[in-house]
């Protein structure tokens, strides 16, 4: 029976042994400690770069995370030729040789170059990872940013959720989304603010939901409605428009281009009685949905609920590509969809200043807005937040907790 072949984590493994191995050979013959970098460089008079490379390269402990220091061409050269003049052998040398043909060998069968090798090694160092996510995420908000013809700086989703005090199996909930520095890079260019819909987790809406606005004296007649005092310029207008699913889209009237012309926008509502404050046959979640479609440096969702609605929460955060648009789909109904997120949710504590960011410094007295506007006491509510740095869009980052089974005794 011939035996299995390779795979790719295994070669990795294989080909990393070989060259740390042929690398540590030549170090070994010079003085010093070749795990630390500034006697590498002393030794053989490399720059101080140079030096910190070829010493992590044989001292790092992940062969996987060693791949990020392996020297390019030249820099090889380079190595060579002042290990050459230190004493190193001619066997020495074409043994670092031929280890490193084996690594461009390796890239050509599995990844074609080495930028896309690098992220498959992402894939298997967390290290790595979350590095390799930061730079991608930050690529494809650049990208984005150019072809959608707009950005923002923070895109905040908050819900607050309390007991309905007519009927205590339900929840109230208010929402407080909003975008920090938002600006358009092309002229035409709509924006949406937010789409409206409220259902259970498999989709259907059984709620029938009153919608208020926070303030009766703030017209919500487009579904949300604008908090005046955290928004620049305090005039913005909204407009809805119907969309697919169910969904209504509230979109913001256009502005001009680049900084100058640069908006901040919050927008609140009140769903009374909006969901189910326990499990039951159509939801076992309680969660928040944040729709990403602006390209944003850093998005905060924040779940806010009162201690005493679920008992203690245990927040878990999760992102689902949204590439396919013409899906009307919950994310959660959507498993093939889910992305890595590396980013986790945390829990703030009580209080309105646990909502503190320095990406939206107006987020904070929002809150204590909403709080004051409901009657309700911030020092009862318990804050739990995701923050994600260049958020992919288009997806849906979901913030969710489970929810407590009902009290026996609970009439229905």
């Amino acid at each position: 029976m011939q035996p299995a072949p390779e795979s790719f984590p295994q070669q990795v493994r294989r080909v990393m042994g070989d060259v740390r191995s042929a690398v540590g050979a030549v170090l070994r013959e010079l003085p010093g400690d070749p795990s630390r970098p500034h006697e590498v460089q002393k030794a053989l008079k490399l720059d101080r770069k140079l030096g910190w490379k070829v010493s992590r390269l044989v001292s790092d402990a992940d062969p996987f995370a060693a791949t990020r220091f392996m020297l390019a061409p030249q820099a090889l050269r380079i190595f060579l030729t002042a290990a050459r003049r230190k004493g190193a052998s001619d066997d020495q040398i074409q043994d670092v040789e031929r280890a490193a043909r084996s690594f461009d060998d390796m890239i050509a069968r599995h990844a074609g170059d080495r930028s896309s090798f690098d992220m498959l090694i992402a894939g298997l160092t967390p290290e790595d990872r979350a590095a390799a996510d930061l730079l991608h995420k930050r690529l494809a908000f650049q990208g984005m940013s150019y072809l959608l013809g707009l950005q923002a700086r923070a895109h905040i989703v908050a819900l607050f959720l309390n007991v309905n005090p007519e009927d205590n199996r339900r929840v109230d909930c208010v929402t407080l989304s909003g975008f920090v520095g938002l600006r358009r890079l092309r002229e035409g260019v709509p924006f949406i603010v937010t789409r409206l819909r409220t259902v259970d987790d498999d989709g259907v809406d059984r709620a029938r939901a009153r919608l208020e606005p926070l303030d009766p004296a703030v017209d919500a007649s487009q579904g949300v409605a604008v908090l005046p005092e955290f928004c620049a310029p305090s005039d913005l207008r909204l407009i809805s428009r119907a969309a697919p699913g169910g969904f209504t889209n509230v979109e913001l009237e256009p502005a001009g281009l680049g900084d100058t012309a640069a908006q901040t926008l919050f927008v609140s509502s009140v769903w009374r009685g909006a969901v189910s404050r326990y499990r039951d046959a159509h939801n076992d979640t309680g969660h928040s949905h944040a729709t990403v479609r602006t390209p944003t440096q850093t998005l905060i969702m924040d779940i806010v609920a009162h201690r005493d609605a679920f008992g203690p929460i245990v927040a878990r955060s999760e992102v689902y590509s949204d590439v396919d648009v013409g899906t009307v789909l919950p994310p959660t109904a959507r498993p093939l969809d889910r992305l890595p997120l590396t980013e986790a949710a945390v829990s703030l504590g009580s209080g309105a200043h646990a909502l503190r960011c320095p990406e939206a410094p107006d987020y904070e007295r929002a809150g204590q807005y909403v709080f004051a506007r409901m009657g309700w006491s911030a020092d009862e509510f318990e804050a739990h937040r995701v923050r994600v740095e260049f958020p992919l869009a288009p997806s849906s980052v979901l913030l969710s907790f489970g929810l407590p089974s009902a009290p026996v005794d609970m009439p229905r």
